[in-house]
């Protein structure tokens, strides 16, 4: 969005719907005007001609009906303040009414970030934040957030007009090592289970999951679509799928869901082929990229069984549980092989991944000036 210096914001900082309290901004040059001519505070008093930062006031906003308020002044120059109120929809709709009839232009909560927030690279974090899927990748997000990103940022700027290239190319590949997990922190990684038909592919991920979510059958061919499920391993965002299972003979719709299989294992970031060993054995065709693959023997329970599948194979068994935390061990470590330290500044956003990309090839060609140029958007918003 672009913001027009002169214009004063208004937005719902906290979630929409009905919750104990809500947290409403108010940000631009016009907003202590503004708050002057619809908050009364508690006693009568009127507002001061001048605000004073990191002050709060406890008042009404319009004529004094209506809920109490908590006013609290940000700062004063830029002006950012926080309004408080009891979370009923009926009185938020009427705070952001009143501050719009006086001035305001409400907009989203994103939107107001950015007014707040200048600098893109710290604004673009703080958003992401809320849309983290666990806690793990929010914790990581927030220390970008919090400045991490901007300060390496900073650093790699002053290192290209210092003209010292190679330390700069050096820094850009250091980070872009990260970009991969960084892109995962909102965007969860994809784990397709496939294999031959009942092998126990739902059985597989009703366990991994924590509960029942796949209808599981002796019948082969009850998968018919790939449905795709939300979980988290070793606080990593996850979202797992099962497919129809490949067998001889399909129906037209099994034909049909093995083909969707197929195209979102392009997708995915790891698929796990079960292996069934009470059966001979069912390998996976060869459009499924092999450094995506990795073979799982389920069914490891029902002893005896011929032990000719893959030495590089994870065991479990779906049915009793055998391995299943184990598994979850190995699936979040070939997702995520390392854990950042908490001082790792993580690129989490393609555009910038991009522009650093952009900027590299500046550097290695001696273009410095076109480096920080493509580089500057990511401060200036």
């Amino acid at each position: 969005m672009t913001v027009a210096s002169q214009e004063t914001w208004v937005a719902l900082l906290s979630a929409p719907g009905k919750s104990a309290l809500a947290s409403i901004g108010l940000s631009g040059p016009k907003g202590w005007e503004i708050l002057k001519g619809v908050f009364l505070p508690r006693g009568g008093e009127k507002l001061p001609l001048i605000p004073t930062a990191l002050e709060t006031r406890l008042g009404r906003l319009g004529m004094g009906r209506g809920d109490e308020i908590v006013l609290g002044i940000q700062s004063v120059n830029p002006f950012h303040a926080r309004l408080h109120c009891h979370g009923g929809t009926q009185v938020v709709k009427m705070a952001l009414s009143q501050l719009e009839k006086a001035g305001a232009r409400r907009c989203a909560w994103q939107e107001f970030t950015r007014v707040e927030i200048p600098c893109r690279i710290q604004a673009d974090s703080r958003i992401a934040v809320a849309q983290a899927r666990t806690r793990k990748a929010a914790a990581v997000l927030t220390n970008q957030a919090s400045g991490l990103l901007r300060e390496w940022f900073d650093s790699l700027v002053q290192t290209i007009r210092a003209k010292e290239n190679t330390k700069a190319v050096e820094t850009i590949n250091q980070i872009q090592n990260w970009s991969h997990l960084g892109s995962h922190l909102i965007h969860s990684w994809k784990v397709l289970v496939a294999g031959a038909s009942n092998a126990g592919k739902s059985s597989l991920v009703n366990a991994l999951v924590g509960f029942q979510r796949c209808l599981v059958s002796e019948i082969e061919g009850t998968t018919r679509d790939v449905l795709w499920w939300e979980t988290a391993m070793e606080g990593w965002p996850v979202n797992l799928a099962d497919m129809a299972g490949f067998r001889d003979n399909p129906t037209e719709l099994e034909a049909e869901g093995l083909q969707i299989g197929l195209e979102q294992s392009e997708q995915a970031d790891l698929c796990l082929w079960l292996l069934d060993p009470t059966r001979p054995l069912v390998f996976p065709p060869k459009s499924i990229p092999t450094e995506k693959l990795q073979f799982v023997v389920n069914k490891i329970d029902l002893l005896p069984l011929h032990r000719n599948w893959p030495q590089d194979a994870w065991l479990v068994s779906a049915l009793k549980g055998e391995g299943v935390d184990a598994l979850v061990k190995a699936i979040a470590k070939r997702l995520v092989p390392q854990d950042p330290p908490a001082d790792q500044p993580i690129p989490h956003e393609e555009a910038f991944v991009i522009a650093l990309q952009i900027a590299r090839e500046d550097l290695l060609a001696m273009r410095n000036n076109d480096a920080v140029n493509h580089l500057s958007p990511w401060i200036m918003g």
